[in-house]
């Protein structure tokens, strides 16, 4: 099942805001651009990054800040590529890591910088994959996982991005190959992933550990 498969025609631009105190939903601003299958990231700063996805007839290099103080979205500088199914993480250094997705931008990852508001490009995966999870560990690397590689093929393997070197280094696989599963940073360190899917007919209840 690749990335192309799965896009959802009924893609929105809307957004709410849940109240925790009330339990409740609101509308807010709605975004610029409607899409699916795109990623979000909490900034330093308290605005939200949104990235890629699709529109429902093809994949996204746009990007665009939620304000929660006016409750509006504007519009930041283009990804040098598409991505959609991919991974967005706020990195110690303040940028955020976008990495993977469908089409030619499965294995490319770039770099936002929140203080010009652009896009660099950093080393590629090892692995192109869609769908997949990943998890900032507490040494500051990135921990990638599963997902699906260009030939629909779910994968077990994992990779570790550094944002000192900007590259990428093999990590030990898991026992399970998944996609759309969780990957959660404990508190004692280590990753847990659990749940996902083949991508086929199987669904998981198991789960693993991964000890960095």
């Amino acid at each position: 099942m690749d990335a192309q498969q799965r896009i959802c025609t009924n893609v929105t631009n809307k957004a709410e805001l849940y109240d925790p105190t009330t339990g409740r939903w609101t509308s807010t601003g709605s975004l610029k651009f409607a899409r699916g299958q795109h990623s979000a990231a909490l900034l330093s700063d308290g605005t939200v990054l949104v990235a890629g996805g699709s529109n429902g007839a093809a994949d996204l290099n746009s990007a665009e800040l939620y304000n929660p103080a006016v409750g509006t979205w504007s519009t930041v500088g283009l990804m040098k590529n598409t991505h959609s199914g991919h991974i967005a993480i706020l990195l110690k250094t303040g940028k955020v890591l976008v990495a993977g997705g469908g089409g030619p931008s499965e294995a490319g990852a770039e770099l936002y910088n929140p203080t010009t508001k652009s896009w660099t490009l950093t080393g590629r995966m090892k692995t192109g994959r869609d769908d997949f999870s990943a998890v900032l560990l507490q040494s500051g690397k990135v921990l990638v996982a599963g997902g699906a590689n260009p030939a629909a093929v779910s994968l077990a393997s994992a990779e570790l991005y550094s944002p000192t070197t900007g590259t990428w280094s093999s990590a030990e696989s898991m026992a399970t190959a998944r996609i759309e599963f969780t990957l959660t940073l404990l508190t004692n360190g280590q990753t847990l992933a659990a749940g996902g899917t083949d991508g086929v007919t199987a669904f998981y209840s198991s789960a693993e550990l991964y000890h960095p």
